[in-house]
């Protein structure tokens, strides 16, 4: 800028100072511009100063015009905080130089202790002064400085984020050589970031050019986003192997620019063990399983060889043993005595119910064995089939029984008519010698969510000590000579009811009756 005349003062001659009034009346000139004007002479004595400047400042123009440079600012500070050098200031610069000054940032504490930020300039007038002109930036920094501080945060956030991250995290510039390296792949690898910030990968892990890495970080930085496949990895300094699993993406500035590729490098060789013996287990598993289901198989021709064995060849000498026992007591009655005859049909009782017992066993071996068909089952209705079936075959007895209507099932029909003949059996049979036998049959409220039903009778009761036994083939709580029966029937209905996914039990006291519950998933389970 050249040394002269402000181009906004009238050229006017020489400026001097004058009692009471504005030299040359450039007061209206002055009052019109926005920014703080000061006129000042050679010594620096202020001459004028307009009203942005009196604002600006908070002193009013008669205050301003009794004061000289370096006045007001004495007290002033640079932009970056430092203590001002009071001769540096632009007007003392202009008047001593006689140069202009350029646009400089600088602090002043008010009387209140604010700080009013100025940005000040100055220029030397034609002949002698200068002319000091300044803006009020105080908004301006306290918005920079938000800016800043926000722009530091955000920057603290992210430095914060890659140096935590529990995954690698790699920058490439476009060139693909490393920009970024984050403590994880310092973990990862062993080596620090200063071994590898500004070389090529090919350069620190040569094995990456059988990888195809290097083609799709080259994609990344086409702007399309790629994954690789799972490869293994070796770093050469620490003999470091693994596997890893690689992300890229292309890296944009600003101005939506692609400056280089972020790559999310993920260590999955933990995974891949996991993977590896997920995989021998389950061989071994299906291994076991084929075994077993050799097992199941021959345990189950076993079994079938043995019932066959039992249909057929137990029964007939229990049929012969049965039936010449019967020819001594009718045909031969007369060379018999009466103990011989006694003997005789304790031999035929014993007979008929080993076959009972064989009987029974045959058909707890086809509960286990028998294939189920789920179907719905309306569990009232059948249950009043039983007992009316029990009752055409007592037609002495009378017994109040009540069923719940409405309980449907999804079961195999033939096997839970197994379990309501054994359980409604039961309670008929145990109810024999009640005054009022009463059998109920309902549902009740689970807190386990499942289905629960219930048999409950007010017969003989047992004792809950032998609880253990019930459900046990053959296991009686009652003699033959009070009830009869062979000991097997609990254990068919367990049997069936944990083949359909639920569980049985009982409570009861003695002469107090017994009450049997099982139990079914919800049908949405089924």
């Amino acid at each position: 800028m050249p040394v002269g005349r402000s181009s906004m003062i009238p050229d006017s001659g020489p400026l001097h100072p004058q009692e009471g009034h504005s030299p040359h009346g450039w007061t209206p000139l002055l009052d019109a511009m926005l920014q703080g004007v000061i006129l000042v002479d050679a010594e620096g004595r202020f001459l004028e100063a307009n009203l942005a400047a009196a604002k600006i400042l908070g002193l009013d123009r008669g205050t301003l015009l009794s004061l000289s440079l370096p006045e007001p600012w004495s007290n002033l500070s640079a932009a970056d905080g430092s203590a001002f050098v009071v001769d540096d200031f632009p007007g003392t610069v202009a008047l001593k130089t006689r140069m202009p000054v350029q646009r400089r940032a600088m602090g002043w504490v008010r009387e209140d202790g604010s700080t009013l930020w100025l940005e000040v300039s100055a220029e030397p007038l034609e002949g002698a002064g200068a002319l000091v002109r300044f803006d009020d930036i105080t908004e301006h920094r306290i918005q920079s400085g938000k800016v800043e501080a926000e722009v530091l945060e955000a920057y603290q956030y992210n430095e914060q984020i890659l140096r935590s991250a529990q995954e690698g995290i790699i920058v490439y510039d476009r060139e693909l050589n490393y920009k970024v390296w984050n403590p994880f792949m310092e973990q990862l690898t062993g080596l620090p970031e200063s071994a590898v910030l500004g070389k090529s990968p090919i350069k620190i892990f040569p094995f990456l050019e059988d990888t195809g890495v290097m083609e799709r970080l080259a994609t990344a930085l086409g702007g399309e986003v790629t994954h690789s496949p799972d490869f293994p990895y070796y770093v050469p300094n620490t003999g470091k192997t693994g596997w890893t699993h690689v992300v890229c993406a292309p890296l944009r500035n600003a101005r939506d620019e692609i400056i280089g590729v972020i790559a999310n490098v993920h260590d999955i060789t933990k995974l891949r063990k996991e993977q590896e013996e997920l995989r021998r287990m389950s061989g071994e598993l299906e291994r076991r399983v084929k075994e077993r289901t050799a097992q199941l198989e021959a345990a189950n021709r076993e079994m079938e060889a043995f019932s066959y064995s039992v249909s057929h060849d137990l029964r007939a000498p229990l049929r012969s043993i049965d039936g010449f026992s019967r020819i001594l007591l009718e045909d031969h009655q007369d060379q018999v005595d009466e103990e011989g005859k006694h003997c005789l049909t304790r031999i035929r009782l014993g007979t008929q119910r080993m076959g009972n017992l064989i009987d029974d066993l045959l058909k707890l071996s086809k509960t286990s064995r028998s294939e189920l068909t789920l179907s719905d089952f309306d569990l009232s209705r059948a249950c009043g089939r039983v007992a009316g079936d029990l009752a055409d075959l007592n037609p002495g007895r009378r017994v109040e029984v009540f069923i719940q209507p409405g309980m449907m099932v999804l079961a195999d029909h033939r096997l839970m008519q197994a379990v309501l003949e054994n359980l409604l059996g039961n309670a008929w049979k145990f109810t024999l010698k009640c005054k009022d036998p009463r059998i109920e049959v309902g549902e009740t409220a689970s807190p386990l969510g499942e289905r629960t039903f219930f048999v409950r009778d007010n017969g003989a009761g047992f004792d809950m000590a032998h609880a253990d036994k019930l459900f046990n083939a053959f296991q009686r709580l009652h003699s033959a000579a009070e009830y009869d029966g062979t000991g097997i029937g609990l254990a068919i209905v367990q049997r069936i009811i944990n083949r359909h996914g639920g569980r049985v039990w009982a409570e009861a006291e003695p002469g107090q009756g017994a009450t049997f519950f099982f139990t079914f998933p919800q049908r949405d389970e089924q």
